[in-house]
């Protein structure tokens, strides 16, 4: 059953009527901060709606490591780094295409516009939006939004996972906790997300596929954390080999968040919980323990 809750009834009280609302954003509320942080990934979100089937290929860009980037992404975190100074002057900005320090001293905010660069260069559906909220270095609230899709999933520490559905008109939302319901409890179905020194664990995961110990795999790549909210659902399990150096505040905290908030847990091969921010390697994301052991016997 879809029943807003309170934080949900704001966000949508502010996008029908922005200038009618009678709720004031308050910074020390961080229920507040969820109401900012959301309608903020829903702008973004419409923005790059609008923009994902235009032809980037003057605009493109490559960084050192080969990613690619465009210069909406600079824009966008220019644009949400002055709302923030007007919803919370002290707060720290991290923007993926912009950079920043994090220092520890009360708020901050981390977003990655496009998550998923790729995915939405080649006008597919698996890029998302993504922002994360600190407090004194620790990550509190996490959301992510799929333009492709309409859904934004969000999760506020201490509370349960929320998927919302956005209509087209912006006139009403469906709301749903997670995870939701397996169709066959004791399926195992797999996302896979390599990186180039995967060879040996993809040659375990098609052995185990083939002796139908996994009844799935797919590997559609674009954004990590679109694929750690599938997770989130409650059916599949997530498999990253993340080789991108130490994870920075925007690339796997918001789900790290969103995976406990459905209470899941994303572990290394060792079943050890990984950080918020610094994991290095191999990591699985999963809503189901037992899926969790199986998925390490059949790696190892």
């Amino acid at each position: 059953m879809s029943t807003l809750n309170e934080i949900e009834k704001k966000v949508l009280d502010q996008l029908i009527s922005p200038n009618l609302s009678s709720h004031k954003l308050d910074y020390n509320n961080k229920e507040d901060w969820a109401i900012f942080t959301i309608l903020s990934a829903i702008n973004i979100g419409l923005s790059l709606r609008k923009s994902r089937l235009f032809n980037f290929s003057e605009s493109v860009m490559f960084k050192s490591d080969g990613s690619p980037t465009i210069i909406l992404e600079k824009e966008i975190e220019l644009s949400l780094k002055k709302d923030l100074s007007e919803f919370c002057p002290n707060a720290e900005f991290i923007g993926e295409e912009t950079g920043g320090t994090l220092t520890g001293n009360g708020y901050t905010l981390g977003i990655d516009p496009i998550d998923g660069t790729w995915s939405m260069l080649g006008h597919s559906e698996t890029f998302t939006t993504v922002i994360t909220v600190l407090f004194n270095k620790i990550p509190f609230l996490g959301v992510a939004m799929n333009p492709c899709t309409g859904e934004l999933v969000y999760c506020l520490k201490g509370n349960k996972t929320r998927l919302i559905q956005i209509e087209l008109l912006l006139n009403d939302f469906k709301a749903l906790d997670l995870p939701l319901e397996r169709a066959k409890k004791d399926s195992l179905l797999i996302n896979f997300h390599p990186s180039r020194n995967s060879g040996e664990v993809a040659k375990n995961l098609y052995k185990a596929w083939k002796s139908k110990k996994i009844n799935m795999i797919k590997s559609p790549g674009g954004s990590p954390i679109w694929a750690l909210i599938d997770a989130a659902r409650g059916s599949f399990n997530y498999i990253l080999d993340w080789a991108n150096g130490n994870a920075n505040v925007f690339d796997l905290a918001a789900g790290c968040l969103i995976i406990e908030g459905a209470g899941g847990m994303i572990v290394d091969l060792n079943n050890n919980k990984i950080p918020y921010i610094g994991h290095n390697g191999l990591l699985i994301g999963s809503t189901n323990k037992r899926d969790i052991e199986k998925i390490i016997e059949i790696i190892k």
